[in-house]
């Protein structure tokens, strides 16, 4: 990774534009995210060969949907909210102001992980049925022990999100971007080694041991850089404080957000056996695409949009969000023209072999084009996201996101009672369009003028570097936002 970081060191002077930055880093991580995804749908393609559309990769779907999508939403809420104050507080108070901010917080985010986890193991027979509605005893039995097997990956997740949020705040992006691979790897080869004596449980296991490997190396990385690995509070300061107010903003949208997909696999499983395995296979490509982009893009434009928001330089952010914007629209719309024209050859190559037949190619690619509508709008909401968290106005997105939860559960059912299976892949598609457009116009049109009428402009000449914790204190235009 030494040699992707001097690659990128090249951007970090002062005298290349802020695009110039990100487009770099964005480079950077798309490169290495590419190799990793191949990985990833290598793993899915294996998955499809050895269990098909059968009721275990149910099973072991729902079992691993629940804990991965709670613990993302925890540990990426709090990045979010994380990463543009500790980078104030170690920028204007010092280094070892920011370990203790960051310590603090990874005590709080392992706390809460921990406690996630007792709950779901002591409510499995509640939530459960509710999720899988067509499964019969056998099934939840078999879906119960998956998710014991898993549960894990919910606070090794944790450290590791948070180890990487460290590394990604000091713009070393190649090592975070790269550790993902584990997790596939791992299961390919567990799969290829056990399946036949574990059956289902080979994946599990080898998911398992695959994020363990990838926290050991951004565990490794981070102490490497001299920066606190484990969790240790140091009370309730005023960094923590502030922190923790969008913390739980931020979580509420992040809950939202995410959750449509619980929803979408919820509708999916009272579709019968199948269901739920086909519904993944079929935003398995565009889950790919989109999420190659988020992570990219939305890793290196929130410390640089964080840096903006700290000098109150306006018309420099509005600028580069809008650059990034109409570049990431462009890109992915042409992009998600040649996915969708090539749809069935897509899933043929990927998943037809095994215990995957010709006709779940047929279905999954008509899926999987109705999920893409929506991949465009998804990729330019990275800088739009992004900027509401580095503007501490998590609170706007979650209202938004509160309503559009409801949407996307009245148009699953709706469509899914007139159009099956491929109605629900087209629901999100929809959702996320109305939610781009709300989200883009709310801060284009109203965040944005509010903070230019409400602190000074930028003057390049004066702010050498960020604010004072006092100048801050004087110019913060958020205190009133809603």
């Amino acid at each position: 990774m030494g040699s992707i970081e001097r690659v990128f060191g090249r951007f970090r002077g002062k005298s290349v534009s802020t695009n110039r930055k990100i487009l770099a880093a964005s480079a950077i991580i798309a490169v290495i995210g590419f190799g990793v995804k191949l990985v990833s749908l290598a793993n899915a393609s294996f998955i499809a060969k050895f269990f098909g559309t059968t009721y275990r990769n149910d099973c072991y779907l729902e079992a691993f949907l629940i804990p991965m999508t709670l613990g993302a939403v925890l540990s990426g809420s709090l990045n979010q909210v994380l990463i543009p104050t500790y980078i104030e507080v170690r920028d204007t108070e010092g280094q070892e102001a920011g370990h203790r901010l960051f310590t603090s917080m990874l005590m709080w985010n392992t706390v809460a992980l921990l406690g996630l986890s007792g709950i779901l193991l002591a409510t499995t027979g509640l939530w459960l049925p509710l999720m899988a509605s067509k499964f019969n005893p056998h099934e939840l039995q078999l879906t119960t022990s998956l998710l014991q097997c898993l549960i894990p990956i919910v606070l090794i997740g944790g450290f590791t999100s948070m180890w990487g949020a460290v590394l990604n705040s000091k713009e070393r992006f190649g090592v975070v971007a790269i550790g993902p691979i584990m997790q596939p790897t791992m299961a390919i080869v567990f799969m290829f080694a056990f399946q036949k004596q574990w059956g289902i449980f080979a994946l599990a296991y080898g998911t398992v041991f695959g994020s363990l490997l990838e926290a050991i190396l951004v565990g490794y990385t981070v102490h490497r850089t001299g920066h606190p690995l484990f969790p240790r509070w140091f009370g309730m300061t005023d960094a923590v404080r502030r922190v923790r107010a969008q913390y739980f903003a931020c979580i509420a949208g992040a809950i939202v957000l995410n959750g449509t997909s619980l929803v979408d696999m919820g509708f999916a499983g009272s579709l019968g056996q199948g269901s739920v395995a086909t519904l993944n296979y079929g935003i398995r490509v565009p889950g790919v695409f989109i999420a190659l982009m988020l992570t990219a893009v939305g890793t290196a434009v929130l410390p640089m949009y964080s840096q903006l928001v700290a000098k109150r330089d306006w018309a420099k952010l509005r600028h580069t969000i809008r650059t990034c914007v109409i570049y990431l629209l462009i890109g992915s719309v042409i992009v998600t023209l040649i996915l969708i024209a090539c749809s069935p050859l897509i899933i043929r190559i990927l998943f037809e072999h095994g215990k995957f037949t010709s006709k779940d190619t047929e279905i999954v690619s008509h899926v999987q084009r109705l999920s893409l509508l929506g991949a465009p709008v998804a990729i330019m909401l990275v800088p739009v996201t992004r900027t509401f968290t580095a503007l501490r106005a998590n609170n706007i997105m979650s209202m938004v996101s509160v309503g559009s939860l409801i949407l996307n559960a009245v148009a699953d059912y709706v469509l899914m009672k007139r159009f099956g299976l491929p109605g629900i892949a087209l629901a999100t598609s929809v959702w996320m369009s109305l939610v781009g457009v709300t989200l883009f116009s709310i801060l284009y049109f109203y965040l944005l003028p509010k903070a230019e009428r409400t602190s000074p402009p930028y003057v390049e000449a004066v702010m050498e570097g960020p604010p004072s914790p006092s100048e801050t204190a004087m110019l913060d235009p958020y205190e009133t936002v809603e």
